[in-house]
């Protein structure tokens, strides 16, 4: 009875608890239109706990809490299979991230074809409109405008208002690198 005691001990998410409150402190005292970051370089392996305490509970505060900051991961390793655990934790929370990987980027969780295309426009030119994506697909400009929005609001995609010369205005949806 005594080592199943010490082992309840051992498994509690204590101090993952109070990493992601550091992490949430950090980012809710920071500037408007940050874009923060995980750096996976020199961290090993990493289990669901952590996937759901470290990333997918932070990502929630920032799409709940602060329209204008955003969340992504980098620089994965394949040895500690972080791509692998990290998507499967997200797709079992229908939870979306974007890691870069080198020159390249992945997007993690479940997205759906259409998103996943129009997301890879983003990706691939850095910057679209609604007008861009519509012209290029053949859709109405009220889907494609949707779409990004809806990519903006799971803070996949940075969102900017431009006023154009000839008066009114559109949104740009950018890349988070």
């Amino acid at each position: 009875m005594e080592k199943l005691n010490k082992l309840k001990h051992l498994i509690n998410r204590n101090h993952l608890t109070d990493i992601k409150n550091r992490i949430v402190s950090e980012i809710s005292q920071g500037p408007t239109n940050t874009i923060y970051y995980y750096d996976f370089k020199n961290i090993g392996a990493i289990n669901s706990s952590g996937i759901d305490e470290i990333l997918e509970q932070v990502l929630d505060y920032v799409i709940a809490n602060e329209t204008t900051k955003y969340l992504y991961v980098t620089n994965l390793i394949d040895e500690f299979e972080h791509v692998f655990n990290i998507n499967r934790s997200l797709q079992a929370s229908n939870k979306l991230l974007v890691a870069k990987l080198g020159d390249s980027y992945e997007f993690l969780g479940n997205l759906s074809n259409a998103l996943t295309e129009i997301l890879h426009e983003v990706y691939k030119h850095k910057q679209v409109t609604a007008r861009d994506l519509a012209d290029q697909y053949g859709k109405q400009l009220n889907l494609m405008s949707t779409h990004l929005n809806n990519l903006y609001k799971k803070r996949l995609v940075i969102k900017e208002e431009e006023y154009l010369v000839e008066g009114g205005r559109q949104f740009v949806y950018k890349s988070l690198f």
